[in-house]
Order: structure tokens, then C-alpha cells, then sequence
């Protein structure tokens, strides 16, 4: 059953990063406000930005998932590719998704 729970969390988690807002009709304020984020040029302000849409849209929508880092990978075509680092809280179990393509 933890397992099942953790896996659905990292579902959800994944999910929430790749929609864009308005896009789910349950959650219409679901997912990062990245879009304007992602135009260039990128710089380090702009990555920071871009990290903190995609932690506020987890907070609010997948708090079991604690962020402990987000490295973004690649930013290209208008989309980027990152990778996040966290702890489930339920469980206290470690939990990393890598190379999540998200849309602009």
C-alpha cells in the first residue's frame, strides 16, 4: 500500500509539473506559471524564477512531496528538462524524478 501511495504521489507530482495552468479542468489554476519564464535569453535569474513556478505549483497541489532540489537540465525549443529531488513526507522516503520534459 506505501508503495502504491508513493508511486501515485510521483504521478501526481510529474503531472503537475508538465500541465499548464488551466489546463486540467478539476484544477484550473493547476500547474507553473512558466510559460513567459522560458523565452530567451537565460540567464540565472531567469532559471531562478523558472524553479520557483515549479516549486510553488508542487506546493500547492502535491504537498506530500517536500522539494529538496530542482536542477533544470536543459532549457531548448520551449521546453525544458529537469530533474527534482525531494522526500515524500508520509513515508520520509527519498524520492527523485529525472528528466521530466516540460512543456512552455
Amino acid at each position: 500500500r506505501s508503495r502504491a501511495l508513493l508511486d501515485h504521489s510521483r504521478h501526481s507530482g510529474v503531472t503537475i509539473l508538465v500541465a499548464p495552468i488551466a489546463t486540467r479542468a478539476e484544477r484550473r489554476a493547476d500547474g507553473p506559471a512558466r510559460t513567459a519564464l522560458m523565452a530567451p535569453p537565460t540567464n540565472d535569474a531567469t532559471a531562478l524564477r523558472l524553479k520557483a513556478a515549479l516549486i510553488t505549483a508542487l506546493l500547492r497541489w502535491e504537498p506530500r512531496i517536500s522539494v529538496q532540489r530542482i536542477a533544470i537540465d536543459e532549457i531548448r525549443d520551449g521546453s525544458l528538462r529537469i530533474t527534482l529531488e525531494g522526500k515524500y513526507k508520509p513515508l520520509g522516503n527519498t524520492i527523485r524524478l529525472a528528466d521530466i520534459e516540460v512543456p512552455a
